[in-house]
């Protein structure tokens, strides 16, 4: 990640700094041995091969010095924007998930006040009169489409 390496990058910089010259520290020797490099402060053993001295580099000058401690604070200013905003983004998206999951419940609300009306809608049907048997069907058939839009909607 981008911050990431930006704080990396800038903990680098205030170690490197941090740490006395090269050159006041003892000489380090490359060693090779079965292919692989070993670093240390003792002359290459016995059955390894000397790939020879690191040379120590020279201090950081007070102008470098300053300009890293300028990029350390430039890349924390600006991995501080980008946690700012990648929060900003997880709140709206919690606020859209917690929209999403009222309008999901109001729906199936909705729906299971639609399949009462039905229940209701044949209890009458069943209990109508022949005068009211018509009547009563037809209501029975509305609330059935009504709750098969309601539920549809819900799904």
């Amino acid at each position: 990640m981008k911050v990431h390496s930006l704080l990396s990058h800038s903990l680098a910089l205030s170690l490197l700094f941090a740490l006395p010259p090269l050159s006041a520290q003892a000489d380090i020797m490359r060693c090779e041995k079965n292919g692989q490099v070993i670093y240390q402060h003792d002359a290459c053993p016995k059955g390894t091969n000397s790939l020879g001295q690191l040379k120590p580099l020279p201090a950081p000058s007070e102008k470098q010095k300053k300009e890293a401690r300028r990029q350390a604070d430039q890349d924390k200013k600006q991995a501080d924007q980008m946690r700012g905003q990648r929060l900003k983004r997880e709140e709206k998206s919690e606020r859209e998930a917690k929209r999403a999951i009222a309008s999901s419940e109001k729906a199936r609300v909705l729906c299971d006040k639609a399949k009462l009306r039905v229940k209701w809608a044949e209890e009458d049907a069943r209990g109508a009169g022949p005068k009211q048997e018509n009547k009563a069907r037809q209501k029975l058939r509305r609330e059935k489409e009504k709750a098969e839009l309601s539920c549809k909607n819900s799904r």
